[in-house]
């Protein structure tokens, strides 16, 4: 996931080829004609236009993997605009920030900023040393079912949704048989074939996948097809 604060009206609409990306802009006008842009280029599946008051970042915390900043944040927005680019961006997540009209925005941050090309500098949000991997089914190799996750918490919100929102589980297989995590990335073994569709004897409607989202807003990343599992398999 990808944030682009400001729109530039010369650049390109996609800067970020592969991303979705998000292009957050406080101009009535502006958000208007990017909205034409994302339209005549035909890259509504990938890019959304949404219309933005100067500060606070409508994500989730640690949702977003890149921000390019070109929006100028000075006085009192300086240290508000830190705060939220450092609370969106997931643990390993960038930030460029254009240095024209982001003196103090810059100044905000505690070290120094890597220096770019054409008047940007990057940010990089640490990585976290209190949270853990997921990387067997009992957590580890050696079968203790105890993370040293120190984050982990009873959940009070929905961090993403993502497919299938329905499974199977009654004298059928599960549609979901395995899941782990380790490096930012979650891995799942899930039939993406119909739910509410079931042939007991041949099975042929399953469509077993192997995939990869990110563990932090879920977009899907890769999926591989598993042939020999399910109950082809296993009857």
């Amino acid at each position: 996931v990808a944030v682009c604060v400001g729109y530039d009206e010369a650049g390109r609409i996609s800067p970020l080829p592969g991303f979705r990306t998000q292009l957050l802009e406080s101009d009535p006008q502006s958000v208007a004609r990017a909205r034409t842009r994302v339209i005549a280029e035909k890259v509504g599946d990938k890019v959304t236009v949404k219309g933005w008051e100067h500060g606070f970042l409508p994500y989730a915390d640690n949702l977003v993997n890149v921000i390019i900043y070109r929006h100028g944040a000075g006085g009192e927005e300086a240290a508000v605009v830190k705060e939220e680019i450092r609370r969106v961006l997931v643990p390993g997540g960038v930030a460029a920030i254009r240095k024209q009209g982001n003196d103090g925005l810059i100044a905000a941050f505690s070290n120094p900023l890597e220096e770019l090309e054409n008047g940007w500098v990057l940010f990089t949000e640490p990585t976290r040393t209190d949270t853990d991997d997921w990387s067997h089914w009992l957590h580890g190799a050696d079968g203790n079912p105890v993370a040293a996750d120190q984050v982990s918490r009873p959940p009070r919100r929905i961090q993403w949704a993502a497919t299938p929102l329905r499974c199977r589980s009654h004298d059928v297989g599960l549609s979901m048989t395995g899941m782990v995590a380790g490096g930012g990335r979650l891995f799942y073994i899930a039939d993406d074939g119909p739910v509410g569709m079931q042939d007991h004897q041949t099975h042929e409607l399953e469509t077993w996948m192997l995939f990869c989202r990110d563990s932090y807003n879920g977009v899907l990343l890769w999926k591989q097809p598993i042939k020999d599992w399910g109950m082809r398999a296993w009857s």
